[in-house]
């Protein structure tokens, strides 16, 4: 596993707030706290930030330093102003942490707009860049999406191919200073990832949050005061869910589980793609919500389902699970094996997980033990996965 290494912060507030009808969004009280407070917050309190560099607009340079002298945010390192485009403002800001960290080697660039942005997705999110070298967080895109040219639907994109992209980015410092200073005569980008693709550089994703929004109408204030009136008032009924599933190991078959193919001279047995997992997932799900068992909505005796990915029953389960108004909160589950050796493959079955029932990364586990050559696992001729769940349902 890669060392969990801090980074810095550049927190992006200098806008111009112009679509918000007069209303200045970052100083704008949230439940009694202005916007750009809360966003500090969460970066003063993350683990893996240890400075941050704030840019803001030049006409608030004074306010921006009576709130910070005010406040106990410690890792507070400077303060700049910001420039016509964000992109310049983000430049500004790189170029000040590099005067305060020559030897900076990670950064999270952040809209200062985004006061919802869970604590776990800084962790996630430094911890894919140390693999990647440049991260960004997204969440898939829900509505059809239409292309419109001269007032006429010119094309539909393939929805499943769409992604909503979100901040912080986290990239390794060098590369996406070097990005910035680059970028003059390139066409001004709305976010950092795309300098990179610019200069040819892959970057990679990771699962964001639907509650980590962005500020930019007047709605969207309403929005974050329902969501903290809710946090405050809410009333909240959870439920436990438990599930277990086995497939006997054959030949002839690809090794299936968390919807990640394994390398294996044995595959499991099943009339989907057996995909243990994933299967004791969906029980524990249908479980906890009282909706029902695996067997119930996807019987073996149902063609549609022979040989189909496991991925489309999680699918199905966590639109199942929001038509009866429940919300996935964790899953947490034991793959049960003597071989092979699968702890190298675990975070990408959580990955592939959590983008199918839309948690943040943190939200899922995926163990893996043996049984000291005991029982059928021990002797190698099948694979067994528990899988424990809560959901909640909110109350206002």
């Amino acid at each position: 596993m890669v060392m969990q290494e801090k980074s810095a912060a550049v927190i992006v507030a200098a806008g111009n707030s112009r679509r918000m009808q007069g209303q200045d969004k970052l100083w704008t009280p949230l439940a009694g706290r202005i916007t750009l407070a809360r966003t500090i917050d969460i970066f003063q309190s993350s683990p893996v930030i240890d400075s941050i560099v704030l840019v803001t607009h030049t006409e608030r340079l004074a306010d921006t330093h009576a709130l910070c002298e005010q406040e106990p945010w410690d890792k507070i390192a400077a303060i700049v102003p910001g420039g016509a485009h964000r992109q310049d403002s983000v430049r500004n800001g790189l170029d000040a942490l590099a005067g305060l960290n020559p030897s900076c080697r990670w950064v999270m660039i952040h809209d200062g707009a985004r006061p919802f942005v869970p604590s776990i997705i800084l962790e996630e999110g430094l911890r894919a860049a140390q693999q990647h070298q440049a991260s960004i967080p997204v969440v898939p895109v829900k509505d059809t999406i239409k292309q419109v040219q001269d007032g006429k639907i010119s094309a539909t994109p393939d929805r499943s191919q769409l992604w909503t992209v979100q901040t912080p980015q986290i990239f390794a410092f060098p590369l996406i200073h070097q990005a910035h200073h680059l970028s003059h005569t390139q066409d001004k980008a709305t976010d950092d990832a795309t300098l990179l693709e610019h200069m040819g550089y892959t970057v990679s994703i990771f699962q964001g949050s639907s509650t980590n929004i962005k500020i930019t109408t007047p709605e969207d204030l309403i929005f974050a005061e329902a969501l903290l009136t809710r946090k405050r008032n809410s009333s909240m009924t959870t439920r436990m869910g438990f599930g277990y599933d086995v497939h006997a190991l054959t030949e002839g078959r690809p090794l299936v589980l968390g919807g990640v193919t394994i390398p294996y001279v044995y595959g499991l047995s099943g009339h989907s793609d057996a995909d243990t997992v994933i299967h004791a997932i969906v029980d524990a799900l249908l479980g906890a919500a009282a909706l029902g068992d695996i067997g119930m909505h996807f019987p073996s005796s149902d063609l549609r389902w022979k040989d189909q990915p496991s991925s489309v029953f999680l699918d199905y389960t966590y639109n199942l699970l929001c038509e009866h108004n429940w919300t996935i909160s964790n899953v947490d589950t034991t793959i049960v094996a003597e071989q092979p050796r699968l702890s190298p493959y675990t975070q990408a079955m959580c990955t592939h997980v959590a983008t199918h029932l839309h948690l943040d990364p943190g939200q899922v586990s995926v163990k893996v033990t043996t049984t000291d050559r005991l029982g059928f696992a021990g002797r190698r001729e099948g694979i067994a996965c528990y899988a424990v769940t809560l959901i909640f349902e909110i109350h206002s």
